[in-house]
């Protein structure tokens, strides 16, 4: 009895160390940003081996490393250099943030090469984002009747969302086809079938020549 509870005490261990770091220091976590111009981003604050680090989205593109992160009593700071052609730093950024319970408050500042200031420090927000949850068990999936998308002989059910272009799709041996000159321009086709439950999140579709149907996950 005392071999399968040591296990759970060692687990329980770790869940409290865990638990103790993130208390330690509220910053670690995902934030998700309204940065200034209403646009968004995203930060990710994470502690390994005693040394904070941190990587952004700012506006669009990647997630990226940020030069340094650290707390500095209740302020948390981040930098980011940006680099010209020649490889040379142009400006650092630097992002302070202090929280307001489950909400930061966020300033950005620039300076360039020289030191001098570039353009005005700027106030924007970001609130935490959830911890991913466990990963569900597919195996409780329930599946409802399977829905015909395609007949297999012609685009009966589907039209263009542009209704004054020329259709480039056509029904060839039970399949949805284009020609390849023209599915740039004849991609957007959409089934209104498909399209009847706005609460159905996942979709499966296959097309065979026999039996072309997608199959459907039961809505919430």
């Amino acid at each position: 009895m005392l071999l399968s509870l040591r296990p759970l005490t060692i687990a329980a261990v770790f869940s409290l160390g865990s638990l103790l770091n993130a208390a330690e220091n509220p910053f670690i976590g995902r934030w998700a940003l309204t940065i200034p111009g209403g646009g968004a981003g995203w930060l990710g604050v994470e502690s390994k081996d005693g040394a904070l680090s941190s990587s952004v989205l700012w506006g669009g593109g990647s997630v990226v490393p940020t030069t340094s992160t650290k707390v500095d009593g209740d302020t948390l700071f981040v930098t980011r250099e940006q680099k010209n052609k020649e490889g040379k730093i142009a400006t650092v950024e630097t992002i302070t943030a202090k929280i307001e319970g489950e909400n930061l408050k966020l300033t950005t500042s620039r300076i360039n090469a020289e030191g001098k200031e570039v353009g005005k420090a700027q106030d924007f927000s970001g609130k935490r984002i959830a911890d991913v949850p466990p990963t569900p068990d597919l195996t409780k999936v329930k599946f409802g009747e399977p829905i015909q998308l395609l007949n297999g002989k012609d685009l009966t059910g589907w039209r263009l969302l542009n209704e004054g272009a020329d259709n480039g799709w056509s029904v060839v041996d039970g399949k949805a086809a284009t020609a390849a000159s023209t599915c740039a321009a004849f991609m957007k086709c959409r089934s209104w079938k498909a399209l009847a439950s706005r609460l159905i999140h996942t979709t499966w579709v296959r097309f065979t020549a026999a039996s072309p149907r997608a199959w459907l996950p039961k809505s919430r």
